[in-house]
């Protein structure tokens, strides 16, 4: 009999089928043994079924559903728990190719830390074809740990300083948990950052935990949906005012300079896919921002931060009404593509 505690790995998915084999290929051979991998495919209309059913013939362990009402990523995601009776589950990407060990050091993590509600890894960003891009950034206050165990307080210091730091893609939750407290990606509040608003609303009552190793790559690119949102956005991102509430929750006012720099960097990216739509709104309210957090020199601001700085001093300079369509496509695609 198996003692190792059973974990579900749920892929919730949509027109995948030219590039799942990867993801597959990768959780076929996890050096964990007591576990099962969930295909929900949310009414695909490409070959998607001929392909995962390769492995549901060749492993038992594999398993394919098919829903026949087409609905939001976020929504398909909250699909996963009807499949799950496992002590824990995982919700992956099938466009994302992971380490053999994930699970393994994911389970570890979990045992190990009976308050954590969940847990990630981290993650190295490759591109369409699969090759290195760059690894996942990293807070100063993380480097150097095996696995990082926050409780509310550091989730919520954390998240002001950075953003979100959470690689969606690799999470694992504990099931009884997730279930306990009707937990679910709400994206009618919260749209596209659905997943952000989750972890921190796990955070209330449990920790959260990041095993400090490169156990995901991430792929960017046309596959990726939340890349291409990204690249399109024109409106303030709901993170912002997440951040905003977290630090009035938490009475974190001290904090409110890096929240102007996360301001700073979410309107340096929508004024950027504006101009690439011809308008000039924004410009210079970027590059006023970034004189003013220049200037102010507030403590605590790391080599991150200043980079957000001087990236916006770039698009307030650069992106103005002044600048030809290249110029505009060259800071476009420094921000979305750079190594």
């Amino acid at each position: 009999m198996n003692k190792l505690p059973k974990v579900t790995v749920c892929i919730p998915v949509y027109n995948c089928a030219n590039i799942i084999r990867n993801c597959l290929d990768s959780l076929i051979n996890q050096s964990y043994e007591n576990y099962e991998v969930v295909v929900l495919d949310n009414k695909s209309n490409d070959n998607l079924k001929e392909v995962v059913k390769v492995y549901t013939e060749k492993d038992n362990r594999f398993k394919y559903f098919r829903y026949e009402d087409h609905v939001s990523a976020e929504k398909n995601h909250n699909r996963c728990i009807e499949h799950v009776d496992s002590k824990y589950f995982s919700v992956f990407h099938a466009d994302d190719i992971y380490h053999c060990d994930i699970l393994k050091d994911e389970v570890n993590a979990l045992e190990k830390n009976k308050n954590c509600g969940c847990v990630f890894t981290l993650s190295r960003h490759i591109n369409e074809d699969g090759k290195f891009n760059r690894y996942q950034f990293i807070p100063n206050e993380l480097k150097g740990l095996d696995v990082a165990v926050l409780d509310r307080k550091s989730v919520a210091e954390l998240s002001i300083k950075y953003g979100n730091i959470f690689h969606c893609p690799s999470v694992m939750f504990r099931t009884k948990i997730y279930r306990g407290e009707g937990y679910f990606t709400n994206d009618e509040k919260y749209n596209k950052v659905a997943d952000f608003a989750l972890w921190l609303e796990i955070s209330k009552k449990y920790n959260l935990a990041i095993v400090m190793r490169y156990r995901t790559d991430y792929r960017i690119g046309s596959f990726g949906f939340s890349d291409n949102f990204a690249k399109e956005n024109t409106n303030e991102s709901r993170v912002i005012s997440l951040l905003n509430e977290l630090m009035v929750s938490e009475k974190l006012y001290d904090f409110h300079h890096f929240l102007k720099i996360q301001k700073l960097k979410d309107a340096s990216d929508i004024t950027l896919n504006r101009r690439k739509l011809g308008m000039t709104e924004g410009v210079y309210k970027v590059l006023y921002m970034s004189i003013v957090l220049l200037l102010s020199r507030a403590s605590g601001m790391t080599a991150y931060h200043y980079k957000i700085i001087i990236w916006g001093l770039v698009v307030g300079v650069f992106g103005n009404k002044y600048s030809t369509n290249n110029v505009i496509n060259l800071l476009h695609k420094m921000r979305h593509y750079k190594k």
